[in-house]
Order: structure tokens, then sequence, then C-alpha cells
């Protein structure tokens, strides 16, 4: 009753409506719906009254600094708590699916199991606001963005402008510039460790090597008249102010919160430069007329050429080596999609419109800014320093020996590639060294045959479960009072969920502190389902995995733990991100051997029984840094270079 919804006779309606706007996909539309109508388990059920357990702590402070300081920890306390423990246990199957805590002044309800986390993000969410919480902050820092923007539509015009750039075939575009970023850096570390260094700062040396990658993604190799150094250092500037608190300096004093505002417009700036650059030149249109010259399908997807054209295929797609490929930066394919999208429209980019940007450039200089900021590079290091750590553990010196056969088998997989246009530049004699090894084609692994090493696959998902590297997301409940396990979640709060402790649960997963990658297995060789106590390992009969080898993509087992988000907001980036870890596992198994410099030493909180003294927020990180001392790999039957084997 206290809740404005619309007629139920007219949702039909307004769902068509939706549907009809989805089919237009209009660069920036101004509709916005109402909310849906306030959801309850039962029609007959009553509302709950009573609010989550837990303390507010102090006032105004709340529980900011043990939130901060180790939010796992904090967490896991919390849990344990008999005051916090829910009545009804045994009908959620968690004993504190939900509690409530105070951050700076705001109600947090954090929520802690993987049934409710993927209710409220996945198939509730749009009864929540993207409102609130570290949106705030980034809203604040670079502006409205599909992060924290609530009107469907825009969001997914958005997504729709982005998904050509980033979808699974037009990765394999961007595939020469990641492998040559990834060989570069390891065997600078071979030969540092082998010359003068014993070790080497692998999350530091591992971001920067992220950081450089995203640039060359980006802009292409060598790009002209770009600072690459100066665009690294306004990424990483970003991404400190967005984490910052949103205060303002006095006098000649600047905040980090400043000048993370000031990089933005800088990199937003650059941006909006090179796509209109793009846009006028013919390097657009030279992409389009060599998917049309029989590149194969996979190198551009056919709505680059034209809207009433499609690009010839000479031959057949399955065959990955039937192909020659052409590297194009990412700010070409999105400048065309520009460009399609304004044709197909009839409408001026850099005319005003409305909407949360002025026009559609910024909104997409906008994005680029969003996905180049140092966090990208920051949860690649992460997850990748993870891979590092635990398989430099003995007790999994098997697992590594599977890994390195199946990625020097990947290697033998390869398909040739162009490197793309030389840019003529000043440089010196190390930059004509480089260009002179970087010129021609290349013979690369292509994403296409990352997606089909399944052992590979159950890694990365193992991984991304047990390590993950952001602590959680974050929802608000702006339009109305929220029922969450049997829980009034007033309107108001912020929810947050811990992906450390979901993504433990012990209802979803048997023996969930262990990291067993075969735990998988089901899922990856048969592609059913993402109930994990029906599909552990030792329950997967053998004659199962063999019965069917055809393993399923990496987004439909990642439903089982939220890697990657789900739904309409699921990472649009997703398939950018595995081809840039998965190419990395590939080739730091192949070409280095790696070991741990110094055991790790104590745990912040930690019971997941690999000793690691990390650090939570803003992402999952060791503090101190890990020591590895990398070696070139060469042994019989077997060199960096991934040669064939025959004993394979």
């Amino acid at each position: 009753p206290n809740f404005t919804a619309p007629h139920p006779a007219h949702l039909p309606r307004c769902r068509s409506k939706l549907d009809d706007a989805d089919k237009a996909f209009s660069p920036v539309p101004s509709l916005r719906l109402c909310p849906r109508p306030y959801k309850v388990e039962g029609m007959s059920e009553k509302r709950p009254t009573s609010e989550p357990p837990g303390s507010f702590g102090l006032p105004l402070v709340g529980m900011t600094s043990k939130v901060w300081n180790d939010f796992v920890g904090f967490v896991r306390n919390a849990m344990s708590q008999p005051a916090n423990q829910h009545p009804e246990a045994e009908k959620y199957a968690h004993p504190c699916p939900v509690f409530k805590t105070a951050v700076l002044g705001c109600s947090v309800a954090i929520v802690t199991s993987d049934r409710e986390r993927k209710e409220v993000f996945a198939e509730r969410s749009g009864d929540f606001t993207h409102r609130g919480g570290y949106h705030t902050l980034l809203s604040g820092s670079m502006g409205e963005s599909i992060l924290t923007d609530d009107n469907p539509l825009y969001v997914h015009s958005v997504r729709e402008l982005f998904r050509k750039a980033l979808d699974e075939k037009t990765v394999e575009c961007y595939m020469p510039a990641i492998n040559a970023v990834i060989d570069r850096h390891i065997n600078s570390w071979n030969e540092k460790c082998a010359s003068h260094s014993p070790s080497v700062p692998v999350y530091t040396a591992l971001k920067k090597m992220y950081a450089e990658l995203i640039v060359e993604v980006f802009f292409g190799p060598r790009p002209q008249g770009i600072d690459v150094k100066t665009v690294i250092k306004d990424c990483n500037a970003i991404f400190t102010g967005a984490t910052s608190f949103p205060v303002s300096g006095v006098g000649l004093f600047s905040t980090a919160y400043e000048k993370g505002k000031a990089a933005s417009k800088r990199l937003c700036a650059l941006f909006k430069t090179h796509l209109l650059n793009r846009m006028a030149s013919s390097r657009i249109q030279g992409a389009a007329d060599r998917a049309k010259d029989g590149c194969g399908k996979s190198k551009i997807p056919s709505s680059f050429s034209s809207s009433s054209s499609s690009p010839a295929s000479s031959s057949s797609s399955s065959n990955p080596t039937s192909s020659s490929r052409s590297f194009r930066p990412l700010l070409d394919i999105v400048a065309h999609q520009i460009t399609v999208f304004t044709q197909r429209h009839k409408e001026d980019p850099c005319k005003s419109a409305k909407g949360p940007h002025r026009n559609l450039l910024d909104a997409a200089a906008m994005h680029l800014t969003l996905f180049a900021t140092g966090l990208t590079s920051k949860l690649l290091a992460s997850l990748s320093t993870s891979f590092l750590r635990i398989l430099s553990h003995k007790k999994h010196g098997d697992l590594l020996k599977s890994v390195r056969k199946e990625a020097t088998i990947a290697k033998r997989i390869t398909v040739e590639y162009d490197k793309g246009d030389d840019v003529d530049t000043e440089e010196g004699e190390e930059d004509k060294r480089s260009k002179k090894q970087s010129s021609g084609k290349v013979n690369i692994v292509p994403y296409s045959v990352l997606q089909q090493l399944p052992l590979l696959e159950t890694v990365c998902l193992e991984i991304e479960r047990v390590f993950p590297p952001v602590a959680g997301a974050s929802r608000g409940t702006e339009k109305a009072d929220i029922s969450l396990c049997g829980y009034k979640i007033p309107k108001g709060w912020l929810l947050w969920s811990c992906n450390h402790v979901a993504n433990r649960d012990p209802s979803v997963y048997n023996n969930p502190n262990k990291f067993a990658p075969d735990r998988w297995n089901k899922i990856v060789y048969k592609g059913e389902g993402t109930e994990m106590k029906d599909r552990e390992a030792g329950q997967t009969a053998s004659s199962e995995k063999k019965a069917s080898t055809s393993p399923s993509t990496h987004s439909q087992a990642t439903d089982a733990h939220v890697a990657f988000g789900q739904g309409k907001r699921k990472c649009i980036g997703t398939h950018l991100a595995l081809a840039i870890l998965k190419a990395f596992f590939v080739k730091i198994s192949t070409g280095s051997r790696w070991q741990l410099s110094k055991q790790p030493e104590g745990t912040t909180g930690s019971e997941d029984g690999h000793g690691w003294r990390v650090k939570w927020i803003p992402v999952y990180s060791p503090t101190p840094d890990v020591d590895i001392s990398f070696a070139p790999l060469a042994f019989s039957g077997m060199n960096s270079y991934g040669k064939p084997i025959e004993q394979l």
C-alpha cells in the first residue's frame, strides 16, 4: 500500500515498450521505466518488520576502520557472533546470510551467502539501484556511467556500442598486441633474475605489464603523439582518486580525489580526440575492406563493414589456421561503431542529446576512460599473482606439469597474424630494434584455441573462486523497502556482498577452503548446470568425463560464483580479460619456471590455509609483495618457444 507501482494491466505494455526499445538500439535513450513492484516470497506472507542482526558501531564513523583494514576478517567475526545467527538457518542453508553494520555513516547490509548474493545481484537486480557505495565515488570522480546509471535503455545502448569491440570474435584482433607485451615482460623477468636481481616483486611487475598492455590494445603499438607513461600515470591517478575520500584541498594543496578528477578529464579528452581522428581517417574503411577480402569471419564482425553488406569468407571459421588476421586497435573499432550508430539513427555524434552525457562521443570517451583505469590492470595482476603463487606450492606440482603439457600443445596450434601498420616516429636504436622485431607476420595462439583448454579453464575458475580480486559489489535500496532472508532492508540502505566468504559457502562447495580445480570438471566437460554439490570431482565418474570432450564456455561456468557478474550487468569485457589471462598463463607456463623467494608469513583473518598476508580493499593483493624468481624453461623435449614435442 505504501509503494507506487504501475497498474498490473499496464505492465505488459511497459515490457513491450522495453522490447521495442531494445530492438531499436537507441544510442542515447531518455525513457526511464518504473521500478518493479515490491517483491515478497509469497503474496500471502506478511512483510518482514525486523532489520538484520548486527551492530552499527560508533555514531557517524560506524565500523569504517575495521571494514577497510580487514574486510573479510570483519565479516567472519560478525558471522561467528551468536546474536547474528539466523533463527531459520536450516531454511537458508547458512548460519548468517546477512547482517547489518555502518560505514561512514551509511547503513549497510552485508550479504555473505552465495544464494542471497545471486538473488540480489542477478535474479532481483531490478529491485535495487546502482547508486550508492563505491558507485557514488566513481560518479563523483568520473561522471555517470553504466556502473552508476539505473536507466536500462541507456545501459543497454552503451553496452551495445562496445559489444562489437569486446566480443569473442573481435578479441582475436588484439591477440598480437597481447602476446607481444607478455613476451616482452616475461623475457625481461628471466633476464633480470639471471643477471643482477634474485627475484621480482611480481604483483608490482604484473601491474606494470597489464597497464602497458591495455594502452597498446586501445591505441595500438607505438602510438603516435602519445606518451604511454603519462597515460598509465593518469590511469593510476584515476583509480587512486576513485578509492579515496571525496574531499577538496585548500589553496595549493590538492587531494588524491582532485588529482583523479583532473586525470579523468585529461584522459577523456585524449580518447575523444583520437576517436574523432580515427572516424575521419581512412583506417576504419581499410579495416572493413580487409574484412571483405577473405580475412575470415573471426577477424571483424560483419556489422563493422557496413549496415548493408557483410564480409565474404573464403575459408571455414572452424579451422583457426586457415585464415590470416590483422591487429586492429580497440579505438578503431569503437570509432567505427559510433559511425554506424550515427548513420543508422541519422544523428550527429557531436550534437547535444538527452541523457547522462551530452553526446554519444562523450559517452564513448568516458567509458573508455573507465575501462582503462588502474583498476583493470590491478584486477588482472591480482588473478595472475594468485596463479603464480598457488602453483608454486610443491603439493600442486603435478597440476603445474599438466598445465604446462596442455599449454605446450596449444602453442602448436597457431594462426598467422599481421601485426598491423607501422608508424613512422622519431626513435632510438632500442625502439628501431623493437620495431624490426615486431614488424611483418607472427604466429600466435588464437583466443578460440585458448577457450578449448579444459584444464586451464578449471584452473581459472578455481582461482576466481578462491582468490576473487574484488572484495564485493554494492547496490542501493532507494526505490523501496526490500525483503531479504526474512528481514526488512529499509529504503536508503546499501547492500554489499563479500565475495571471499560467499565463494566458500559450504552449502554450495564441498571442502570450500581447498584449492581444487577438479571440482569444475563436470561443468567444463559437460557444460551442464551450476550447482556444485552434485558436481564435485569425487562424484564425477571418469566415464562421464571422457564421454564429452567439448568444454563449455567460461561464462556458463562462472555463473556458479558470479566472477564476472550475471545478467544484464555482466562485465562486458569478460572475453578480453580472459584472453589476456589465459595468454599469460600459457606464456608463463611454457616460457619460464618460477619459485617463491620467501615463504608466506602469517595471515590477516584468512582461513584458506595458504598463509598469505593480503589486503582486501580495494583489490585483493598480497602485502608485502610476493617475490618470485624466474628462469627460462628449457629441459629435454621442450623449450620456451613451445616447439612440437614428440612425447605429447
